[in-house]
C-alpha cells in the first residue's frame, strides 16, 4: 500500500510541476518582431498592430516590419488597414516572428455611410 500511494504521489507532483510551468511560460512578457503582408506576399504598410483589448499599438513600416511590447504567450493580436480584412492571430511564441496576412477587401465602400447633402 506505501508504494501505491507514493507512485500516486509522484504522479500528482510531476502533474503539478507541468501544469505549473505552463502557466508560468504563458506568463513571459516581451517584444515580438514581425510582419504584415498581403495574400500576394507583398508587404502592407501603415497597418495597425494591437494586443487585443489593450492600448498597446505598432503601426507596420514600409517594408510590413513592426515590433510591439508587452506581449505574452497566446495573446491574441489584432491588424488592421484600410483596404483589407481585419486579420487576429494568436500568439504561439514571443521569441519567434510572426507572420500576418491581410486579404484585400474587394469592396471597401461596403464600410462606409453615405452622408445625404439637402
Amino acid at each position: 500500500m506505501y508504494i501505491m500511494n507514493n507512485i500516486n504521489f509522484k504522479s500528482l507532483l510531476v502533474v503539478s510541476l507541468l501544469a505549473g510551468s505552463t502557466t508560468l511560460l504563458a506568463q513571459v512578457e516581451g517584444s515580438i518582431r514581425g510582419r504584415v503582408v498581403d495574400n500576394l506576399g507583398n508587404p502592407v504598410s501603415g497597418a495597425v498592430v494591437n494586443i487585443s483589448e489593450q492600448s498597446r499599438i505598432a503601426i507596420s513600416d514600409t517594408d510590413g516590419q513592426f515590433v510591439l511590447d508587452g506581449v505574452r504567450n497566446f495573446d491574441e493580436i489584432q491588424t488592421s488597414n484600410v483596404g483589407y480584412f481585419n486579420s487576429v492571430d494568436t500568439v504561439k511564441d514571443i521569441a519567434q516572428e510572426l507572420k500576418i496576412v491581410l486579404l484585400p477587401d474587394s469592396d471597401i465602400y461596403e464600410h462606409t455611410l453615405p452622408i445625404p447633402f439637402g
